[in-house]
């Protein structure tokens, strides 16, 4: 392990996540490194039968990277759902839900759904999350090519100031099953006094 590793400097926090009366708190464990922007994540165990591999490609690549080339600030989640992951299913029995498919989550929700807001919070928002309000021009998301990962388009928001949403995939099916849309409102008149 390099001296200057990325895994030394991992700040790295423990959250309580309710699984029900009997189940007590599961703890979900979010690192950070780094400050400012830009904001990279990296989560594994999102789906709970994925097997290890994620977790262990995040470790190793703590392990050996620098922090000399971090460059803005990186959150890590290793097991984004560690009830599932426990169980090597998609899902746990306390709901059978989806956790890809709940987000942004409800704090007062199912565990799924609580896991989800948490992670939508802590993780996921940043400086540019939903709910943010946004000036024009700011680049709010990215179409990849599915073979090479490369920016085939950058969408950015249209409005002098612009709300970031989230629709849900029962609320909003564009491509198909599954698939989360971001919707972009116009709030410059009622931030107008």
């Amino acid at each position: 392990m390099a001296r200057d590793s990325l895994k030394e400097a991992i700040e790295w926090k423990t959250y309580g996540v309710a699984a029900g009366l009997a189940g007590g708190q599961v703890p979900v464990r979010i690192g950070s490194a780094g400050s400012g922007g830009p904001v990279g994540v990296l989560t594994a165990s999102v789906h709970g039968d994925e097997g290890p591999w994620g977790t262990l490609a995040i470790n190793r690549m703590l392990a050996r990277a620098s922090v000399s080339e971090l460059v803005g600030t990186l959150r890590v989640v290793p097991v984004a759902h560690p009830l599932a992951t426990e169980a090597d299913a998609r899902q746990t029995e306390l709901d059978l839900l989806d956790l890809n498919n709940v987000f942004p989550g409800d704090k007062n929700g199912t565990h799924t759904q609580r896991l989800a807001g948490l992670l939508a919070e802590e993780v996921l928002d940043g400086s540019r999350g939903l709910g943010s309000v946004v000036e024009a021009g700011t680049v709010v998301g990215e179409l990849l090519d599915p073979v090479s990962s490369e920016v085939i388009e950058q969408f950015t928001a249209p409005y002098e100031r612009s709300a970031i949403a989230l629709l849900r995939p029962t609320l909003a099916r564009i491509e198909g099953p599954g698939k989360v849309v971001a919707v972009v409102a116009d709030v410059t008149e009622a931030t107008r006094g």
